[in-house]
């Protein structure tokens, strides 16, 4: 798509949410974006205008609006006397369900937006409607400068494959106005069939405008230029939480119409790891991957909104229907094209993880235990897809369609952090046990990788941990690459800089890390590990 300078410009208000574009809107590239850097183009020179859906299927959607709003009206995107112009879809006398209002600061504009209210709006305005009455007010209002109005729309019956034709004469006076329209297509309530229906008409749809331009001799040329003013974005906040929902202020906390305990039925297959694989000591060498992983069709219940995020992941209740047994469902905050690989990475590590903790717990008799909360993966996708238990890598790619999760049983008790995956160690609540369990993880695995980033609970009854989430340093980047944890041999020298041994480490009789050490090609197999009980097949 071809960028006009003004809707370059249009693109500085959005920077911030530029990251969070869903895979089926174009990203802009470096080239157009270069003009953020140039200082040719400044943000005061325009005018901002927001198009907002006051109609009932917005009401959900209330704090990530708000969330996107104050993304682009903060400075320093925005100076806090800039003017805003609000466009509200709600009941009116006209023929169209629209009323207009300018702020003159942006603190009026957020102090209103904060108090909004939903209504029945029937008939909902189309697309064509929207932009007609930008447009037939553009120089009543705007005195032809140039404006970005945003228009965040929550009804799918806004856009037509009819009103998109009609579109086009409305097209050359947005161009010649200077005027770009960054239309906001939510993930939550449109498909990626829709959203990539709504791209695909909207990009065609190209005006002609004359530029003129003078030289520095004086000479005035003028040229044709083919400009697109309709920009889809896509914004994703985070989640709304019950932690985020603590902090809204009492009085406009009616405002917020989310159900926090609203749920979700999916259908899908439960993943895991072929046990065999860990039975190798391969297992933890760089260029090891699992070639088959068991699958289980499953329902599951899971809550709309997180009750927790943590610093890359949301947690979600929910409940197994098979099996009644209430879970935790876990995705990452940020979605990313790799994301299945990134989830089967996280797997394999938590799985590595859990049979290091089986045999430190034989060496370990005379201290606390160490467990952690078996992990498993829930790809929600079409359960009559599938007709066998066991998957390649490839055939589960292919039926991995939609959204994938951690799954794990629901960990009960009061949480504690022991360690992280850099220096910190916890002083005030200090665990020999934790620490020296990070120490011989490193030495079991022949210096291959060191488990870190301990959390959890202490079940005193039965005298053990019980851990979640933990983080893998390894020798080698390449390996549990995308559970974006993985420091490499950064990671592991930072723990042993802060790392004193302690009573459990001198018992099981530890070895000192050696800062350099060259192992060359040492075996994992060496004479190390057979201290250790060999693993039952």
């Amino acid at each position: 798509m071809s960028l006009s300078p003004h809707s370059n410009v249009m693109f500085q208000i959005a920077e911030k949410d530029i990251s969070l574009i869903q895979k089926y809107i174009k990203i802009p590239s470096y080239q157009d974006l270069s003009f953020l850097n140039n200082g040719t183009y400044s943000i005061q020179s325009i005018h901002c205008a927001f198009f907002i859906d006051c109609s009932l299927s917005a009401k959900r959607h209330h704090h990530e609006m708000l969330q996107h709003i104050y993304r682009i009206v903060s400075p320093p995107v925005l100076t806090s006397n800039h003017i805003i112009h609000a466009f509200y879809i709600q009941p009116t006398d006209n023929k169209v369900p629209i009323i207009y209002r300018v702020y003159q600061n942006v603190q009026q504009f957020i102090y209103e937006l904060q108090r909004i209210k939903y209504y029945d709006v029937s008939p909902l305005p189309s697309f064509y409607e929207l932009v007609k009455v930008i447009v037939s007010g553009m120089s009543e209002i705007f005195y032809s400068l140039q404006v970005c109005v945003h228009l965040l729309i929550f009804y799918e019956e806004c856009i037509s494959s009819s009103n998109l034709g009609v579109l086009l004469p409305l097209l050359e006076v947005c161009g010649k106005q200077g005027v770009t329209f960054l239309f906001t297509i939510t993930s939550y309530n449109q498909s990626i069939e829709y959203a990539e229906f709504f791209w695909n008409g909207l990009s065609q749809l190209k005006t002609t405008i004359s530029i003129k331009s003078t030289d520095e001799y004086g000479v005035t040329t003028i040229r044709t230029e083919k400009v697109n003013p309709f920009i889809p974005i896509s914004f994703r906040p985070p989640l709304l939480t019950k932690q985020d929902l603590s902090l809204i202020p009492l009085d406009i906390l009616h405002l917020y119409p989310l159900d926090l305990e609203e749920t979700e039925t999916i259908e899908g297959l439960i993943v895991s790891i072929e046990p065999k694989y860990f039975l190798n000591d391969q297992c933890f060498e760089f260029y090891s991957r699992p070639l088959w992983y068991h699958v289980q069709p499953t329902v599951l219940v899971k809550n709309k909104y997180p009750f927790a995020r943590g610093g890359i992941r949301n947690a979600y209740h929910g409940i197994n229907k098979l099996t009644k047994k209430k879970i935790v469902l876990k995705d990452f905050i940020e979605p990313t094209f790799t994301s299945l690989v990134k989830y089967l990475h996280s797997l394999e590590l938590n799985c590595a993880v859990e049979e290091l903790a089986s045999e430190f717990n034989q060496v370990n008799t005379s201290f606390k235990r160490i467990n952690f909360i078996p992990t498993y993966l829930f790809v929600e996708c079409d359960q009559c897809l599938i007709g066998k238990s066991v998957l390649s890598y490839d055939e589960l790619m292919m039926v991995c369609k939609k959204q994938v999760y951690f799954v794990e049983p629901e960990l009960n008790g009061e949480f504690v952090k022991f360690n992280d995956n850099d220096y910190w160690v916890n002083s005030e609540m200090y665990s020999a046990t934790a620490q020296a369990f990070s120490h011989w993880t490193y030495f079991r695995t022949a210096r291959r990788l060191i488990v870190v980033d301990l959390q959890g609970v202490v079940n005193k009854e039965k005298n053990e941990y019980i851990l979640t989430d933990p983080a893998v340093h390894h020798e080698s980047l390449s390996k549990y690459f995308f559970s974006s944890t993985n420091l490499g041999q950064n990671g592991i020298a930072h723990f042993f800089e802060s790392h004193e041994c302690n009573s459990v480490c001198k018992q099981l009789k530890i070895g000192k890390y050696i800062p350099g050490y060259d192992k060359n090609s040492e075996p994992i197999y060496s004479e190390y590990v057979t201290m250790f009980p060999k693993r039952s097949k």
